[in-house]
């Protein structure tokens, strides 16, 4: 179920993060849409070298950050499911915590844009991201889909469709 369709001009990202179930690797899924709600871009990612559960789904906002801004972005509104992560990007000052440098990294990437802003949403309204992570724990490295995804979130993509 979708959050909502940005305004246009305006993009927006669906991120998600998740270990595998015996904790071994970890993966990161991302979609952006239109204010159409079509697909421009999917990916689902392994990560290798990740430690906690809120720095990968943090490393889910930089990763999806990279590739927006290889698709020639302006405005972004980013969606994720994880609340402690999105307080960590909408605080001002320094951070302390063990994956500041991901959300500094991030924080840079996103003075790029005109607009962008991260914002919480449910699990229940973060599904296709959730999708994505989960296919991308058994990817060799990286999987991208241009204009594309792949078909374990059509059924998830045919349902927020049907709900606007």
């Amino acid at each position: 179920m979708q959050m909502g369709i940005p305004p246009s001009r305006v993009f927006k990202l669906n991120v998600d993060g998740a270990f595998s179930s015996n904790g071994s690797m970890a993966g990161i899924g991302a979609i952006v849409r239109d204010s159409k709600g079509e697909v421009i871009m999917s990916a689902a990612k392994k990560e290798l070298s990740v430690m906690i559960v809120v720095e990968v789904e943090a490393l889910a906002i930089l990763r999806g950050l990279q590739f927006c801004i290889h698709l020639g972005i302006h405005n972004l509104v980013i969606e994720s499911d994880s609340l402690l992560v999105v307080k960590e990007f909408n605080k001002k000052g320094s951070l302390k915590d063990t994956f500041d440098n991901v959300i500094r990294e991030a924080k840079e990437l996103m003075t790029q844009f005109g607009t962008c802003e991260v914002q919480h949403v449910n699990r229940s309204c973060n599904e296709v991201a959730h999708s994505l992570v989960k296919f991308g724990l058994s990817v060799q490295n990286i999987s991208l889909w241009w204009g594309a995804y792949p078909d374990v979130i059509s059924n998830i993509l045919w349902s927020d469709s049907s709900t606007l």
